[in-house]
């Protein structure tokens, strides 16, 4: 596997997209100072996951854009795609070609993606673990680190080593095998604490089943008896419906509608009867009345009359003969003047009545033109009526329809303002989205951070049990070599003590003893210095497995965030979609308003353009 090609586009110093062909074997950018190339070993780096801004000579990651030139305004995002040869199937993907490309903006979020595809920075590094490339391993080599690897002491050599053996993923993946566990732990130990609970109210939910079960047979019960008793009468109706005679029964309804019919019969003339009386009363009644009017009148009458004959009694004892005489004359001289007056007035009634007639039928005449006329006002009038209402009508149709609009408009505003603001949320919950997963891509970051600080702790920590064990081994040595001087010593002084009586053995001997002795206090303070070192080597190992410890204890920290702000980024999420979907539901509302708006000013332009005939006719 090697590189194939890279492109840079707004990475630095390469405004333009730039495309970078490798082939096989060893491949050579020369260039001038300042040229740039040094930025494409900084684009590996930042493409294969980099996060540090010193390892890419920048202060920040918003540095690694293009800032900009006299000539040519600065870029807004930067973009690295790293392109492999897979064809000896190295990276476990079944694919000639991998891409894996990286971008970011200015706002300092970083987008992944693995031949088009979004990922994390976990995928690239699980991706790239098993081909000795990656951005925790020397792939790149900078200017100053050869130097420092060269002189690098012995426990950093064992760290650089091991990420060359790419041992460091296994402890990764060790770690995080680790913090599974414990979660699954955590998790065993709230089950432990839910079923415990659930144990304890096993008891209560046995007796509420078993009531439900009582319950649920007595109900059945109840529903079957219910069943056999509506059977059984049923049963009973059956027989006595059964026992009934059809023609018993015909004959004794025809017996009482017989006796029904007497019974209306007899009421019929007692009715009749008791309206003849009551005419027959009402007939005497009237009578009584008219024969009491009468004799009133009669008494009145005769009253009258008694008046009468006295008053002619006392005129017939006043007048004489001859008076008598006189006055016959003038009566009937006054009858021959009233009988010319009757004549006359006959003559005069003939032709009254002759004039009447005429009038009448005048008369008859004018009422019925005036009935006509009256007919023909009524129309006219109804007519009227009815184009005042339809005036009317039109009018109300008119404000009708800008109470309408205005309606419609305000359903408009009203749709516009819940739009404005479900808009609003919209934008608070995608701000919201974003910087959950911002944090979320912080708390990875630091993950990643801690889980390269907890696998370096832990290779110091094995440097140093290392360390002790060797310490350890030699301390063995040296007090071995210490009891071997010690032994000598004592040796030689008694060999010494027993040939002290010969000649010129002790001239032999004393140099030995002097030498041995020598040698055993040079042991001994060797042991006191493998002491003294197996010593600081215990504290050194104390010291890392406290730091190892710290590290863990971040790690479960930066772990329980990430869950945290993974929930949140799920509910930002959510939310985001329940406001786009509100939001899709108001647009709809929002166009339909305006139709009606627009439907209703139409009907209300073509009500304002009748009304002008209206008001003319």
């Amino acid at each position: 596997m090697f590189v194939k090609s890279l492109r840079l586009a707004g990475f630095k110093s390469f405004a333009d997209a730039t495309v970078l062909d490798f082939e096989q074997g060893v491949n050579v950018i020369v260039g001038p100072n300042g040229s740039g190339k040094s930025n494409i070993a900084d684009a590996l780096q930042w493409v294969l996951g980099s996060q540090a801004p010193s390892t890419l000579r920048s202060g920040s990651m918003e540095d690694v854009i293009f800032a900009g030139s006299p000539d040519r305004s600065r870029l807004g995002i930067a973009e690295v795609e790293l392109t492999l040869d897979n064809s000896s199937r190295v990276l476990p993907l079944d694919l000639n070609e991998v891409t894996i490309s990286r971008s970011t903006d200015r706002s300092g979020a970083s987008e992944y993606r693995i031949n088009g595809a979004a990922c994390r920075l976990l995928d690239v590094t699980e991706l790239l673990s098993d081909t000795g490339i990656g951005r925790t391993i020397h792939t790149v080599v900078g200017q100053g680190q050869l130097d420092a690897v060269l002189h690098a002491r012995p426990e950093d050599r064992r760290t650089f080593i091991e990420e060359a053996a790419q041992i460091g993923k296994f402890k990764r993946r060790k770690q995080r095998a680790l913090t599974k566990i414990e979660r699954v732990e955590e998790n065993l130990t709230r089950l432990s604490d839910v079923l415990s609970e659930l144990r304890r109210s096993i008891k209560p939910l046995k007796r509420q089943a078993s009531a439900a079960a009582a319950y649920s047979e007595l109900k059945s019960e109840q529903v079957d008896l219910k069943q056999r008793l509506a059977a059984a009468e049923l049963s009973r109706l059956q027989v006595a419906a059964d026992a009934s005679d059809p023609e018993a029964d015909a004959h004794r309804a025809a017996l009482l509608d017989d006796e029904l019919s007497n019974v209306r019969a007899v009421l019929g003339k007692a009715m009749s009867e008791r309206e003849a009386i009551a005419e027959t009363a009402e007939t005497a009644q009237h009578t009584a009345h008219r024969i009491t009017r009468a004799s009133e009148r009669l008494g009145d009458l005769h009253r009258l009359a008694a008046e009468r004959a006295k008053r002619i009694e006392a005129r017939l004892a006043a007048e004489t003969e001859e008076g008598y005489r006189e006055r016959i004359r003038l009566l009937a001289t006054e009858l021959s003047r009233w009988s010319e007056q009757a004549a006359s007035l006959d003559v005069t009634a003939t032709e009254a009545e002759s004039a009447a007639t005429a009038a009448r039928e005048r008369a008859e005449a004018a009422s019925a033109d005036a009935q006509s006329a009256e007919d023909m006002l009524v129309t006219a009038r109804d007519l009227e009526v009815a184009r005042a209402q339809a005036l009317v009508r039109a009018e109300g149709a008119e404000v009708a329809g800008r109470s309408a609009i205005a309606a419609a408009e305000a359903r408009v505003t009203a749709a516009q303002e819940r739009r404005d603001l479900i808009a609003t949320e919209r934008e608070r919950a995608r701000s919201a989205l974003g910087a959950a997963e911002s944090e979320l891509q912080t708390i990875d970051h630091q993950l990643d951070t801690a889980t390269e600080a907890s696998a370096a702790a832990e290779t110091r920590l094995e440097a140093a049990r290392a360390e002790v064990h060797r310490l350890r081994d030699e301390s063995a040595a040296t007090g071995a070599g210490k009891a071997a001087a010690a032994a000598r010593v004592e040796a030689l002084e008694e060999v010494l003590s027993l040939i002290n009586d010969l000649p010129g053995a002790y001239e032999r001997v004393a140099p030995l003893i002097t030498q041995a002795r020598l040698q055993a206090s040079d042991a001994t303070a060797a042991d006191d210095d493998a002491a003294d070192r197996m010593t600081s080597a215990v504290a050194i190992v104390e010291q890392r497995w406290q730091e190892v410890a710290t590290s863990d204890e971040e790690l479960r920290r930066l772990d329980a965030l990430a869950s945290g702000a993974a929930e949140r980024v799920a509910t930002c999420r959510r939310r985001l979609e329940a406001r786009e979907v509100e939001l899709s539901a108001t647009d709809d509302e929002l166009s339909r308003a305006r139709d009606a708006v627009v439907e209703a000013e139409r009907s209300a332009i073509e009500a304002r353009a009748e009304l002008p005939a209206m008001r003319a006719q």
